[in-house]
């Protein structure tokens, strides 16, 4: 979901209206500010080019906060081949602008489906080095091992909202102006998406609804 805010004002989320066709799950939804592929035949280090244009600014009190940029690794369209593997010296900048920053070890999934993490089971995102709080931009990706078939990105995303589903084919109505943090903001050229959270069935889910969101003086 491409958003383009038309008006002179800031753009923030009030509510949703969803349902999901399988009960307890919960979806994240987010600002999909950057992805890069990841060559999978290979165990030497792979520079990455190009930054992200939103939640860059290393002042804590910004709308633009790198803080909470989080970062995850996912399987494309294709799925990988039956080979260990794991995540080592990955390098990013931090959410004070710490260039080099090493991402601690991420475990991989041998034969990972298309559209799913390809990182420890329950996990939904990478861990960080101690005492930092978001990723602006990645410099560096290494697979420990040649992964001959298969397609990886790696994603850095902000935080939105979440919606959470007790019940089932139900739509549910989400508020994020009374009862949760009140209307995030949404950065004009936001790329809006949704993942599910590790959930307690592996049953296909479908999710139907609407998002909502309303201009506000800058």
């Amino acid at each position: 979901m491409a958003f383009a805010n038309p008006s002179s004002g800031t753009l923030h989320l009030t509510g949703a209206d969803f349902s999901a066709s399988v009960i307890n799950n919960a979806v994240m939804l987010y600002d999909r500010i950057f992805d890069v592929a990841k060559t999978m035949n290979s165990s030497g280090t792979e520079a990455v080019t190009g930054v992200p244009t939103r939640y860059q600014s290393t002042a804590p009190a910004a709308a633009d906060h790198a803080g909470g940029n989080f970062l995850f690794i996912e399987v494309g369209g294709t799925a990988l081949a039956a080979t260990a593997h794991n995540w080592t010296t990955c390098l990013y900048r931090n959410q004070a602008g710490t260039d080099n920053q090493t991402l601690p070890a991420v475990t991989g999934n041998a034969s990972a489906i298309v559209d799913r993490f390809d990182m420890p089971l329950n996990t939904w995102f990478c861990p960080l080095a101690s005492g930092d709080t978001g990723v602006m931009d990645l410099a560096q990706m290494q697979c420990s091992a040649l992964v001959a078939t298969g397609a990886v990105n790696f994603v850095i995303g902000h935080p939105i909202g979440i919606l959470a589903f007790p019940v089932i084919n139900a739509l549910l109505p989400f508020d994020w102006l009374t009862s949760r943090t009140q209307a995030p903001r949404i950065f004009n050229d936001a790329a809006l998406a949704l993942f599910e959270f590790p959930k307690p069935a592996t049953t296909a889910t479908t999710y139907n609804g609407m998002i909502y969101a309303t201009s506000a003086a800058p």
